[in-house]
């Protein structure tokens, strides 16, 4: 059996962990977006904030 160079293992758990990441980063974000909209109470800000978040909830359910 072909064993794979040391190189592409360790690239493959960087990407591995950086997936893995990913949903937590973006729930985060959503949630500071929404925190910066109720305290700018900006009309632009807020309906940018609730569409990012309405897109990520929407992968799932849609």
């Amino acid at each position: 059996m072909k064993t794979l160079p040391a190189e592409l293992i360790e690239l493959d758990e960087v990407t591995l962990r950086l997936v893995l990441l990913m949903p937590f980063a973006a729930v985060v974000g959503g949630i500071g977006w929404i925190v910066v909209a109720r305290v700018f109470r900006s009309p632009v800000v807020r309906t940018a904030s609730h569409g990012a978040l309405e897109s990520y909830v929407g992968q799932f359910w849609n």
